[in-house]
């Protein structure tokens, strides 16, 4: 990931605008938020704005906090979600360090926002399976 000085030297310069700043907790890239608003203060001609879309791409993130390009990646290969529940984790298989074609993922802040997750074949984690088991005595 290249690190945006400039971007970050206005976002300390001005710590209010973080909040319409996105950043992926996997590949850490940072773009502002594209629900973001033309006009983020009060005061009439600034240029806060500008200089935020100037300085940075937008950059939308799930629920997950994972970027389009992150998730993709990670969903397919390296995530597990139990069909039942909908619980997701890593694969305990997990390597640890993901190469992509721009760069690396890193695994530290998957396997910290993620528990590992097994997943049986019919896709259930294991207190799902055990609450189907259960049911089926």
């Amino acid at each position: 990931m290249k690190i945006n000085k400039e971007g970050e030297e206005y976002l300390d310069a001005f710590p209010k605008f973080r909040k319409w700043i996105n950043e992926c907790i996997c590949c850490r890239e940072k773009g502002y938020k594209p629900t973001m608003p033309e006009k983020i203060t009060t005061v009439d001609g600034s240029l806060e704005v500008y200089f935020i879309k100037k300085l940075f791409k937008p950059l939308s993130i799930n629920e997950d906090g994972l970027c389009p390009q992150c998730e993709k990646m990670i969903n397919k290969k390296w995530i597990n979600e139990c069909i039942c529940c909908h619980e997701k984790g890593y694969k305990p298989t997990m390597p640890e360090k993901i190469t992509t074609v721009d760069g690396s993922i890193e695994v530290y802040y998957i396997k910290k926002y993620f528990k590992p997750l097994s997943i049986n074949e019919d896709g259930l984690c294991p207190q799902c399976e055990k609450k189907m088991n259960k049911k089926s005595k």
